[in-house]
């Protein structure tokens, strides 16, 4: 089985954005609501029969009858039993671990290796919590095997996710469930929307000197190629960043940041940091020649690209781009610029930028003519 990456921070801000009264996720001002069908056409696991709200607490028998009461006698024995084979010889749970060894060690195709196996997807996939192992009463739906393909188990999962969520929502707890559904609802239902930000106005032969017009402009949207090109995904910045952190680690800075800091999620609590902000600012640079501006708005999920190039309909000199996209960080709101500049500022603003610069606290360079600090 191929492994799958779960994007926490994306799923957490899913999982905030739902209605438990509705059933729905509000994903970018648009309600979609995952389905017990959909659950099925996901994951491949049977969506008919009685629906399960939750795991069934004890085995359903009418114990007022006495061959029911016998009946029920039996299963609970035959429960009991196969908890005592299943659990964690170390523990007196049936761990995950001690599934998965058993699961490696066993040759056959037997009634054990089912149960075993059911029980292991249950923990790991359809059901999971922050705890790794998996509650005996999910045994109650395995006693009999042939039950096994009659539960309604795209149900269950659906239904544990949607408890889950709502038990993230009011009592701050860590987030559980089967999570891969709530990637799915994210790129199959609403992938997310870029948009560039350009005006509509034919500028040619426009004087440099006229103001912007981009704080008048609607947000369209915009081809994704130049976008995927340029931007890596934040995972994949992740990657690079925690290999990188992890190659150039010495034992002499082992005391500042130690890889046992990386291993517990130092680079998670950093991207939990940034995703806090409204809006994320990344500079672009186009084949070293030309630099534009992607705005991130994290909670509405989307991307704009702020460009001064003639194609966007906005005239500012060439080498004027890195300035443009300095003043457009200053005074972006999300929606327009906050203050109008042209192609002066940008130049006064070249002038001032160098002063900026030398005279920042940053600067260690002070053998500088003139430089008095």
């Amino acid at each position: 089985m191929n492994g799958v990456q779960i994007h926490r921070i994306l799923c957490k801000q899913i999982a905030r954005e739902y209605d438990e009264h509705t059933g729905a996720f509000n994903i970018n001002g648009t309600m979609h609501e995952i389905t017990i069908e959909d659950v099925d056409h996901i994951l491949g696991v049977p969506s008919e029969g009685v629906e399960l709200v939750e795991v069934p607490q004890a085995i359903q028998a009418d114990v007022d009858d006495p061959k029911e009461k016998e009946k029920n006698e039996a299963l609970q024995a035959t429960k009991a039993a196969l908890f005592a084979l299943y659990k964690d010889k170390r523990e007196t749970k049936i761990t995950l671990s001690a599934l998965r060894d058993s699961l490696n060690l066993n040759k056959s195709c037997d009634d054990h290796f089912k149960r075993q196996f059911v029980l292991y997807t249950i923990g790991l996939i359809l059901c999971p919590t922050t705890e790794r192992f998996v509650h005996l009463d999910y045994l109650n739906l395995l006693i009999n095997i042939a039950d096994i393909k009659r539960t309604n188990w795209a149900s269950l999962t659906l239904n544990h996710l949607k408890r889950s969520i709502v038990s993230f929502q009011h009592d701050k707890v860590n987030l559980k469930g089967n999570q891969i559904l709530l990637l799915i609802v994210n790129d199959i239902k609403l992938p997310i929307e870029a948009t560039k930000e350009y005006t509509a106005k034919d500028h040619s032969g426009t004087d440099a000197n006229q103001p912007s017009n981009m704080d008048n402009t609607k947000a369209q949207t915009t081809d994704m190629v130049d976008v995927q090109l340029q931007l890596k995904s934040m995972n994949e910045h992740l990657i690079i960043l925690r290999k990188e952190i992890q190659g150039k680690i010495s034992i002499d800075c082992v005391h500042e940041i130690s890889k046992r800091q990386l291993e517990k999620g130092y680079i998670s609590r950093i991207t939990n940091q940034i995703a806090q902000n409204e809006q994320i600012f990344i500079p672009i640079n186009r084949n070293k020649n030309h630099w534009y501006l992607a705005v991130v708005h994290v909670k509405q999920r989307q991307i704009q690209l702020l460009d001064s190039s003639p194609s966007t309909g906005l005239s500012f000199y060439r080498s004027s781009c890195g300035l443009f996209m300095l003043k457009c960080m200053e005074h972006w709101n999300g929606s327009k610029l906050t203050t109008k500049f042209k192609q002066g500022d940008v130049d006064i603003f070249r002038r001032k930028l160098a002063a900026i610069l030398v005279g920042s606290t940053s600067n260690d360079n002070t053998d500088i003519p003139t430089y008095n600090k």
